[in-house]
């Protein structure tokens, strides 16, 4: 994405003589794609198919400008129709790129050095192919009033509407929150900077499109390099509105429009405002070189404070994270952990019990599966092996009477690992509570040596923990561990 925007940026910009402030908008933009507001797609390997959801598109309108300029090069239009296939193979939003290759053609039409019978077969071929994937993809697809783009765009309340100024303005909120600013106060930020961006969006699009009816070119000297960010820009919206479209319903609603992976679309679509006004961004800078730089500088700043969670590491989340699917699947409503992770847990909680009910996502997996049935049931779980063990804190968990959480720590002393899961059993063996290990404990490390890091543990035990009598340390399910009260 970085290399195909700084291309763009260097075609737009051929005849500038500003080589120090194109440079400067070069390193803004790569470095401006790697933000840690979009670190779901950086660090999850299988959301890497929501970068491709734009590369591919960019990639498919840059191959398409390509064959414009040297019209009888068919290996980019090959080359332009594959990457709009696989654009749409990869997710539904790519759909959009096969019918915005056909729109293209049709305007620059005139411009297509070629014969009209082979510029007549090379535009059916788009359009047979867009008709065809389209009508493959939604082949048995079953239609529902209540999420469609339509009918959403229909409703009186202005959802979309606000979906969308939201949506774009995500990357702001993120810096709201880089800088402390409640949730209240970083929406309202994003609500402001995501009406500049559909302000000046539109503005671009429009004077675009007027501009190609009649011939002339919009800013640029190069309508074909254009096309690809108007292309691109005319892609991100449609892929906010399809996105908006089917978040009615869902009980986040707007709130889905600051989710970390759709960052990266946001991202993309400021890019390309960027590039396509870097021909005026650098006339300024010729008139006031340092006085741009400066206000470049700055504008980088204020992304820095969000940058600096990289730091931390994601450990301390990803432990949280665990135990709160640890209380979703036992149905335990500990807000404070849950909040942890997720803004609004009273939301989740009726879709939580659907999906650890048909053991669905990592509720289907260890250690998570089956928790709730295992509870007061015996089990003959023992171990030869005495761990190092302590419970260091219960903590009365206000909006569950019936359990409280518990915190302490657990090794296996004798193979100096940390099991993965620890049951707790009455006298009868009966399991009362659970736990998951994984907490960081420096003083643990310092103490036992290095293995023990991650031995603090969180869980949940029936209030009434004068029933505790045995702790057993597990891990893949096989006892590893066993201590008395």
């Amino acid at each position: 994405m970085a290399a195909l925007f700084c291309q763009l940026l260097k075609k737009i910009n051929n005849d500038s003589t500003v080589l120090y402030g194109q440079t400067a908008l070069s390193l803004f933009v790569v470095a401006w794609l790697f933000q840690f507001s979009n670190n779901e797609n950086l660090i999850n390997w299988f959301q890497t198919c929501l970068i491709l959801s734009q590369l591919l598109p960019l990639a498919a309108f840059y191959l398409f400008h390509l064959f414009l300029d040297s019209p009888l090069s068919i290996k980019y239009y090959s080359g332009a129709v594959i990457l709009a296939i696989l654009a749409g193979i990869n997710l539904a939003s790519g759909l959009a790129v096969l019918p915005l290759l056909f729109l293209a053609f049709v305007l620059f039409w005139r411009q297509i050095n070629l014969g009209y019978m082979r510029k007549c077969v090379l535009a059916a071929v788009l359009l047979l192919a867009a008709i065809a994937f389209i009508s493959l993809y939604f082949n048995g697809w079953i239609y529902t009033s209540n999420s469609s783009l339509l009918s959403t765009l229909a409703r009186q309340d202005g959802f979309i509407y606000r979906y969308l100024l939201y949506y774009f303005g995500t990357l702001f909120f993120y810096v709201g929150i880089g800088f402390g600013s409640t949730h209240q106060s970083a929406q309202s930020i994003a609500l402001v900077s995501g009406l500049i961006f559909v302000i000046g969006s539109v503005i671009l699009m429009a004077g675009f499109a007027i501009q190609v009816v009649r011939g002339k070119s919009f800013l640029l000297s190069s309508q074909s390099t254009e096309l690809v960010l108007f292309l691109f820009l005319v892609f991100a919206w449609m892929s906010a509105l399809a996105s908006g479209g089917v978040r009615y319903n869902e009980l986040e609603g707007l709130n889905m429009a600051f989710t970390s992976r759709y960052v990266f679309f946001v991202i993309c679509a400021w890019s390309c405002v960027l590039v396509w006004l870097s021909p005026l961004i650098l006339g300024l800078f010729a008139r006031h070189f340092i006085l741009m730089m400066v206000a470049l500088a700055l504008f980088a700043i204020i992304f820095i404070p969000y940058q600096q969670i990289a730091l931390n590491g994601r450990s301390k989340f990803l432990f949280y994270r665990d135990v709160a699917g640890l209380a979703l699947e036992l149905g335990i409503k500990d807000g404070l952990i849950i909040k942890s992770v997720y803004p609004r847990p009273e939301n989740i909680y009726p879709v939580a019990e659907s999906v650890v009910e048909r053991n669905l996502s990592a509720f289907g997996r260890y250690p998570w599966k089956d928790l709730r049935q295992q509870f007061d049931q015996t089990r003959s779980m023992t171990s030869d092996v005495k761990c190092g063990f302590e419970v260091e804190q219960y903590t009365v968990i206000d909006e569950e009477k019936s359990y409280l959480r518990v915190q302490g720590w657990m090794v296996d002393s004798v193979s100096r690992t940390v099991p993965e899961r620890i049951w707790f059993m009455d006298r009868n063996h009966h399991a009362i509570g659970v736990a998951l290990t994984g907490e960081q404990r420096k003083d643990l490390a310092e103490l036992l040596g290095s293995y023990a890091e991650a031995a603090g543990f969180l869980g949940y035990i029936k209030a009434d923990v004068n029933q505790l009598e045995y702790a057993i340390g597990e891990s893949h399910g096989t006892p590893v561990c066993m201590v008395n009260k």
